[in-house]
């Protein structure tokens, strides 16, 4: 008997949902390790859960799958980073040479790309000055 082969899972029997993404998450840990060639994987998850080809064809596809998607998150996520520190650097460079304006500009950028964009609110009292003042969408919970 292969000490590597999960026996609690039999060929037959509809999976339960923990023991499938048991499977997935085996074929995830492989491809982490290097293993990347599709044949490869559908015969470690055959042999370690004694599945049939087209279930073992499936979770691979399926942990694939997984993987994009978390991968283009992270890439995502490391796009904004670098736009961040883009606009970061243009905002310290506009404020030494006292381009206010221009640097206003330049958070106004920031604002939007990391979602604390503010908005404007005037309160008119009768016999005052308007009074003026930015909120952040975030923190708006009144």
């Amino acid at each position: 008997m292969d000490a590597g082969v999960d026996k609690s899972i039999n060929m037959g029997r509809k999976s339960s949902q923990l023991e499938y993404e048991k499977r997935i998450e085996d074929v995830i840990g492989q491809i982490t390790k290097g293993v990347v060639r599709t044949k490869d994987l559908i015969h470690f998850i055959t042999q370690k859960y004694t599945l049939s080809s087209e279930q073992s064809k499936k979770d691979v596809a399926e942990a694939k799958k997984r993987l994009a998607g978390i991968s283009t998150e992270w890439e995502k996520i490391e796009m904004k980073g670098l736009a961040i520190q883009r606009y970061n650097y243009l905002f310290l460079k506009n404020l030494n040479a006292h381009d206010f304006r221009e640097a206003r500009q330049v958070q106004s950028q920031l604002d939007k790309i990391t979602g604390v964009e503010s908005t404007e609110i005037k309160i008119d009292l009768p016999n005052r000055p308007i009074i003026e003042f930015a909120r952040s969408k975030k923190n708006n919970t009144e």
